[in-house]
């Protein structure tokens, strides 16, 4: 590899320079021949604006230091597109410069005798000579071939069954007719490309007019409207193209090594590498992504030669060296050995010297190209090479490269230099000379497998860095910070760091053993069939949670502050519940590889063991079963994470449909196996009747540990009891947790309860049990909260902290069993044995209700809470009228309804009033009121619905049935707080707006009849923290990622929560829906897909559509069915199958593909028709320099 490159910054991402003015000569001095290109670098025109700009951009995406060396790529970078799909920017401008220039010359009446200039790259000129001045030869259309069999190589080569036939054939032709089979290869290249302009064999003759003759044919090709070819093409014609031209030029390069045709004088490849050079410089993408892939497997195929030839060249110094070392030398056999090493090493070199031209020449300009497939297709065949041939290609001057690719922008490229060094590094032969490569970028790698934005880089990072660590060049602050990736976010990256994580454990394991007296005294020791004492497999238990604990800490340290209202439901009165915990996710990865995971019995026992009991003061004298029980001993927090993986585990298990990986059902198969599935729950829900108990007493008064016991109740199949005939142990068990119910209030225990109380609901032979308990729970939190107000008034009165909290709780527990059962008939009459006959529990709601005026943080909670209880009293209320007959509803119902429906909204009223004008509009509590504010006429709207038939269909005489009033209990939202909900929704839009890194349109349409001016909007305080990552000046932890991404889930769940009760609220009548949805869909398109989704539904007849195909998708699954079963009456299994669920899916979201791609290009021409008036002004401004400097090339034509 020359050494004239300049070398990197110190940076791992090089930083390209300016490129030097145009010259005549490289700036390089390495001796090789320069290729055939369609322009010189003197020619290269000078880039417009819009080009400088394109040019700038692309340089950042192809970074490299080398950048100031290669004359080539800025000037065809412009021209390149981004996508497969589409043609390429720069060419639809040339298409476009091309017809303009066809009109100029038709409206002057003269023509040039010089080809239309187009946009496609530089205006290629004659060469200086001193002779007379030759014209640039243009093809005639009688030379334009079009495609009547001059690319016949194309079809062979595709429709070969033996590959070597071809490539002999062809060089046969060369040998007979060399121009001829010139023309051939190079047609074939270009039929590849797509393009159906050919070259003739006069062409082929001509090698010093190749680069014009590419250019014509470039600009052919740029006046067409192809948008394939077929190294991307997903045709099935062209589907095995990549293969078949491998082996193409594998066998073609093969067979002219054989006839001694690789080296001399105007060899074979040196004529295909002038066509193939000047194509990979085309700034046409087809012609260089061809060219380039064909360039690329020539040098694969000379390195397997090359390989080939050293390997004969090291037996042969082996034999020379046996000869050598023997008493009686044969003179004769070690001068033809000598001879014939020489001749090997000479071969060696001609071929790593052809090999690093052809690199020097093509792959060195193509693996900083401006479209990632070129480079990506650059960075594998480099892998390949430094690992089939480390004797060229194993050196710093090529593994620099991979270095610096791995600060690419494409994903694709990054993840393929990954995978060229995961080579690299697990060959052994190899591992000696990569230390100074890792100390350079180990801290890129480890940045890559803990930040990098793409999932299938950093799942390949970490496997890359698992055998980084093997070797030992990882430091161990490294190992530590990989390991932490085990409670990464993407289920990929979990995987890919399990075996990481696992081999962390062992070496934490293998210390303990060491502490033990080492493996020998240990195989003394074997408890596993005592089933009372501690055992060897539990010590790997705790080595497992001992790290998993230090990785939870790190990923806590910042989190749980406070307890506060704002703390619980993040900054805009949004409560993200209902993830799984960290420890969770990676047990469940775990699972997979960790053995003792598997064995969820054995954790159980590990958990319920006691090791409370006497220890030894010395520690010296302890024998080897005391040492255990003491290195054993769990912590408190070990054991909240190992009760996380017992959890874990049983999921697993379950789900799998065995207690072993190796032999878990396939998702594929689960239908087939669902009997197996079903069984297998069964058992393991049988054996946990056993340990349950225990648990649910050993960890009932620790919170953090009760509620992931609860979670345990959840997987279980609950009427295992019935079918075991314990329906006593469940009433106890019911009973137990309705005591923990109301002694904790902490909110992961109430949540966990009500869930298990819903999960038992859901069984028929349980419901009796369940929902006594419910309504016994529902009597004691109704007599607690009337306890806790004593006759106070429970607006005025000043309760203290202790009597707060109480209430707090109280209305907590309420909000929770309101989720399970209806609350009307418990809060409308007092609970038999309270004193205060004239207040109901409603009316006690409703006063605290009216405490909102007091911003204590105890108070707003309470106000929080009651709020969600009032809207699900109003929910089970109104489902409760909606079912009831309308003969049998009385005037009281109504009066009662109205009363306590105008009571509580005046109170949420009040609230949002006060907090509006207090600049608090963001405050949890002022958006909790506007939700349920908007909730409560969402619920009352259905009431229109439902009895709109029946009033309709009265007489006269019936005018005064009570139902006729339920309508005005329905009114639409007044403007003013409309106005109120419109500022909340545009301050929710402009924050998250913030958070992405977005700016919103100005202006949005005003959603009301009579619009005034808008109160300004306040410089909010976190605006700062809401900056995407780009915006900070830095971020060297994942951390702080973490951070942003939970801000901006916070922001994007508070935006789509209010978004979809406005939705609703329209479809409902209760808002204006044209105003409205107006206003909705104003930002759509900016805001992500779940605002999009959402905002969507407001289209109910695309909505109706969708539902009619889902169920046309059920009946043609029942269609399918029933035929099945006329065709065959023996498939037992299948008379009893649903339709194809996975089919009803993937249909499902095929058209809600259809309707995302529907709005995405309505996006897209919003913003192609910004895109077109820029360029129209820009086209505008270049007009004349274009016209002036074409009246100029006429002029020098004519003299």
């Amino acid at each position: 590899m020359p050494d004239s490159e300049p070398p990197p910054d110190a940076s791992p991402t090089p930083t390209p320079s300016n490129p030097d003015p145009p010259t005549s000569t490289r700036r390089s001095t390495r001796a090789r021949r320069a290729p055939n290109l369609p322009y010189t670098q003197s020619q290269t025109p000078q880039p417009t604006s819009n080009r400088r700009k394109r040019t700038r951009a692309e340089s950042e995406v192809a970074s490299d230091p080398e950048a100031a060396a290669d004359e080539v790529d800025l000037s065809e970078s412009s021209s390149s597109d981004d996508g497969d799909e589409t043609p390429d920017e720069e060419e639809i401008k040339a298409k476009r410069k091309a017809n303009k220039g066809k009109r100029a010359a038709r409206g002057s009446g003269k023509r040039a005798p010089k080809k239309p200039r187009t946009g496609d790259g530089p205006k290629p000129r004659a060469k200086k000579t001193t002779g007379p001045k030759q014209k640039a030869r243009t093809m005639s259309p009688e030379e334009q071939i079009e495609d009547d069999g001059s690319a016949v190589l194309f079809d062979e080569i595709m429709g070969a069954k033996n590959i070597d036939t071809v490539a002999n054939a062809w060089l046969e032709k060369y040998t007979t007719d060399q121009s001829e089979a010139i023309k051939d290869m190079i047609n074939f290249i270009i039929k590849a490309c797509g393009c159906k302009t050919f070259v003739s064999q006069y062409d082929a003759q001509d090698q010093d007019s190749a680069a014009e003759t590419l250019t014509n044919i470039q600009e052919q090709y740029a006046r067409s409207s192809i948008q394939d070819y077929a190294l991307v093409s997903k045709r099935p014609e062209v589907r095995k193209f990549r293969k078949q031209v491998m082996a193409f030029f594998a066998s073609l390069v093969a067979h002219i090594e054989a006839k001694n045709l690789l080296f001399g004088e105007d060899t074979v490849l040196e004529n295909i590498q002038n066509w193939v050079a000047a194509l990979s410089s085309s700034t046409c993408r087809p012609f260089r992504h061809t060219a380039t892939f064909v360039c690329l497997n020539i040098i694969e195929a000379l390195c397997d030669i090359a390989g080939d030839v050293m390997k004969l060249n090291l037996a042969t110094q082996r034999q020379l060296e046996v000869e050598e070392e023997k008493g009686r030398k044969n003179q004769g056999r070690i001068a033809q050995l000598k001879k014939k090493v020489e001749e090997g090493e000479g071969k060696s070199d001609a071929f790593e010297k052809l090999i690093k031209d052809i690199f020097d020449t093509v792959w060195v300009h193509r693996y900083r190209d401006v479209e990632p497939k070129i480079r990506a297709d650059c960075i594998r065949k480099l892998g390949d090479w430094i690992s089939s041939s480390p004797a060229i290609f194993f050196d710093g001057a090529f593994l620099r490269y991979l270095g610096w690719v791995l600060s690419d922008l494409s994903g694709n490229c990054r993840l393929e230099t990954i995978k060229a060094l995961q080579k690299i590094y697990e060959n052994k032969d190899c591992t000696g000379g990569l230390r100074s490569f890792t100390e350079r970028f180990r801290s890129r790698l480890v940045e890559m497998a803990t930040l990098d934005s793409d999932v299938n880089v950093r799942a390949a990072a970490v496997e890359l860095l698992d055998v980084i660590r093997e070797i030992g060049y990882l430091e161990p602050s490294d190992v530590e910070e990989v390991g932490k990736m085990l409670f990464d976010s993407e289920p990929k990256v979990r995987k890919a760091v399990m075996g990481f994580f696992v081999k962390t454990v062992e070496d934490e394991y293998d210390s303990k053993v060491e502490d033990l007296g080492g493996a020998d005294a240990l195989e003394q020791f074997d408890t596993e069939d005592d089933s009372k004492g501690v055992k060897l497999s539990w010590l790997r238990l705790k080595c497992l949670v001992e790290v998993l604990g230090q990785g939870e800490a790190d990923g806590n340290e910042d989190e749980g502050e406070s307890q506060g209202v704002a703390e619980k439901t993040g900054d805009t009165g949004v409560k993200l519940g209902g993830w799984d915990s960290r420890i969770s996710l990676a047990g469940e990865v775990l699972w997979e590889g960790f053995e003792e995971v598997q064995e969820w019995e054995e954790i159980a026992k590990y958990l319920l063991f006691d090791h409370s009991n006497p220890q030894s003061d010395d520690e010296e004298s302890e024998d080897i079963e005391e040492k255990l029980r003491r290195i054993c001993a769990l912590t408190a927090k070990e054991e909240s994470i190992l009760l996380q993986i017992l959890n874990a585990s049983i999921r697993a298990s379950i789900e799998a449909g065995s207690e072993n990986p190796a032999h878990s059902v396939k998702k594929s198969h689960k239908k087939k196996d669902a009997k197996a599935v079903e069984e297998h729950a069964e058992q393991v829900s049988r054996t946990l009747t056993n340990y349950l108990p225990q648990l649910l007493k050993k960890f009932g008064a620790v919170p953090d540990a009760l509620s992931t016991v609860l979670k345990l109740f959840q997987v279980m199949k609950l009427d295992v009891y019935q079918i075991l005939r314990q329906e006593t142990a469940y009433s106890n068990l019911v009973d137990e947790i309705g005591r923990q119910f109301l002694a904790h209030a902490d909110e992961s225990v109430l949540k966990e309860t009500s869930m298990v109380l819903l999960h038992s609901n859901s069984f028929d032979d349980l419901k009796d049990v369940t929902g006594r308990k419910i309504e016994s729970l529902y009597e004691d939190c109704v007599v607690r909260l009337m306890e806790n107000v004593k006759g106070r008034n429970p607006t005025t009165t000043k309760f203290s902290d202790a009597a707060l909290t109480d209430l707090i709780n109280s209305v907590r527990r309420l909000d929770y069993l309101s989720t399970l059962a209806s609350s009307t008939e418990v809060l409308e009459s007092p609970p038999p044995g309270v004193s205060e006959k004239n207040k109901t529990p409603l009316q006690i709601i409703a006063g605290l209700l009216a405490r909102a005026h007091s911003t204590d943080e105890l108070e707003e909670e309470l106000m929080v809470r009651t709020l969600k209880v009032v809207v699900w009293y109003f929910m089970w209320k109104i489902k409760t009228l909606a079912g009831t007959p309308p003969s049998e509803i009385a005037d009281t119902d109504i009066d009662d309804l109205q009363d306590n429906r105008s009571e509580i909204l005046t109170s949420i009223s009040k609230t949002i009033e006060s907090r509006r004008h207090r600049d608090l509009l963001l405050h949890p509590v002022t958006t909790a009121s506007i939700h349920a504010f908007l909730d409560i006429h969402i619920h009352f709207a259905t009431l229109r619905r439902t009895f709109d038939p029946q009033i309709a269909a009265l007489n006269d005489d019936d005018d005064l049935s009570p139902i006729s009033r339920l309508p005005t209990l329905a009114p639409p939202i007044s403007e003013s707080y409309q106005r109120v909900i419109h500022e909340l929704f545009t301050k929710l839009e402009k924050r998250l707006a913030t958070a992405l890194g977005k700016n919103l349109p100005p202006n949005p349409p005003i959603p009301f009849t009579s619009p005034r001016e808008e109160s300004p909007e306040p410089d909010s305080s976190d605006d700062e923290e809401g900056q995407p990552p780009q915006a900070k000046k830095s971020f060297d932890h994942h951390v702080e990622w973490d951070r942003h991404h939970t801000l901006l889930l916070t922001r994007e769940n508070a935006l789509c929560e209010l978004t979809g009760k406005l939705v609703l609220a329209c479809l409902s009548g209760t808002l204006l829906p044209p105003r409205w949805r107006e206003r909705l869909e104003f930002n759509k398109h900016l805001l992500g897909a779940g605002f999009r989704g959402i905002v969507d539904h407001l289209d109910q007849k695309r909505m109706a559509e969708l539902r009619e195909k889902k169920e046309q998708a059920k009946s043609r699954g029942r269609k399918k069915k029933e035929d099945g079963e006329h065709k065959s009456t023996e498939m037992v299994e299948s008379d009893d199958e649903e339709p194809d669920v996975d089919e009803l899916d993937r249909e499902l979201e095929e058209m809600e593909k259809e309707i995302e791609e529907e709005n995405e290009e309505d996006r897209q021409e919003e913003e192609e028709k910004g895109e077109e008036d820029k360029e129209n002004e820009e086209d505008k401004a270049e007009k004349e320099g274009e016209k002036q400097d074409g009246e100029g090339d006429v002029e020098m034509e004519d003299a």
